[in-house]
């Protein structure tokens, strides 16, 4: 990691930390980490369980995070603009209502994408 992605990581998990005192206070949760040069997310995102909205476009991820699939009350998840070429799957984001994905290398979506919300 170069040092403006190990700046941009800092910043994240900030930004995380921030987002989970806000859940604490028992405010709307959102979470924008988009336009921050990130090619990995922190591992502290799977632990904000109460997200309603992730922002993670204009970034340079070419993996979804695998944390995403702890987050079952996203409601909406905003991946555009990266370079993501597959996405894990996300049948446990059953409140899923809004995705998107444009701007992406993805050849195939996967199945479970048809049943969510």
């Amino acid at each position: 990691m170069n040092a403006d992605e190990k700046k941009a990581y800092q910043e994240a998990r900030r930004r995380i930390r921030k987002c989970l005192f806000s859940w604490y206070r028992k405010e709307p949760v959102a979470l924008d980490l988009s336009s921050m040069g990130l090619t990995a997310v922190p591992p502290e995102l799977g632990e904000l369980f109460v997200l309603r909205e992730l922002h993670l476009s204009g970034n340079q991820l070419t993996t979804a995070p695998a944390e995403l699939a702890k987050l079952t009350d996203l409601t909406k998840l905003d991946l555009s603009s990266n370079r993501l070429t597959a996405l894990p799957t996300v049948d446990r984001l059953t409140s899923l209502t809004w995705l998107n994905l444009f701007g992406n290398q993805l050849a195939a979506l996967p199945v479970a994408l048809g049943n969510l919300a």
